[in-house]
């Protein structure tokens, strides 16, 4: 009987410690009510030094949103547009009226995104390329956020493998990281977990009207 009581006494703090409430469910309303077809995606602004940032975040961003079911508008052709213009800094672009991207573009909504980081990091044991970005959607008829989700990815290596063989590698995994682009494939499994519906995340982007599984999202069945 004392070691029932011990147990359910570990099961009742356990339930405590790790929670019983389950996560909250993202509020959707504002994104059905918007229901955006024509999606526009803007450079992003970027807190990393690395100038491969904002171009490998755009571009890894096109084909998801275009697969989820959207009409994207050609990044060439905005970006054409933004330098045409004068204007090509991302900070400025990002500036610009909701108003004025719609009467130029003709998007529902816009894609922002924000690079907070494309960075190698180096350290004893394993060396890795880490990227991480802030994306909202919005609504360039009301100027309001439909959507944001906050997303990270990483090269860390979790194979095992003795100290010294660590170690090396590390050093040479470093040294590759910086030598060739790898936030651009970093980048590319970011954008897809960040703008792919299935990615199983707590606020996934919808499926547009494009796709056959258009307002068919487990999580608007929840």
């Amino acid at each position: 009987m004392k070691l029932i009581s011990i147990f359910t006494l570990f099961i009742a703090s356990s339930a405590l410690l790790f929670g019983c409430k389950s996560p909250e469910i993202y509020d959707y309303s504002e994104y059905l009510k918007s229901n955006p077809q024509t999606i526009l995606v803007v450079m992003p602004s970027s807190q990393s030094n690395d100038t491969n940032a904002g171009p490998s975040v755009l571009a890894n961003s096109i084909i998801p949103l275009s697969e989820a079911g959207y009409y994207v508008i050609p990044a060439t052709v905005a970006n054409d547009t933004f330098k045409f213009n004068g204007v090509t800094i991302a900070d400025e672009i990002h500036n610009i009226p909701h108003a004025k991207l719609k009467e130029i573009f003709g998007a529902d909504a816009c894609l922002y995104l924000n690079i907070l980081k494309y960075d190698n990091e180096y350290g004893v044991l394993d060396s890795e390329t880490i990227v991480q970005v802030q994306g909202k959607l919005v609504d360039l008829e009301t100027g309001k956020t439909i959507w944001e989700q906050n997303t990270f990815a990483t090269n860390k290596d979790s194979s095992s493998g003795g100290l010294i063989e660590k170690m090396l590698s590390s050093v040479i995994k470093h040294i590759i990281n910086n030598i060739t682009d790898q936030g651009y494939e970093v980048a590319k499994k970011n954008q897809i977990f960040m703008l792919s519906p299935n990615n199983f995340s707590t606020a996934p982007i919808l499926y547009g009207p494009k796709s056959p599984y258009y307002r068919k999202d487990i999580v608007l069945k929840k």
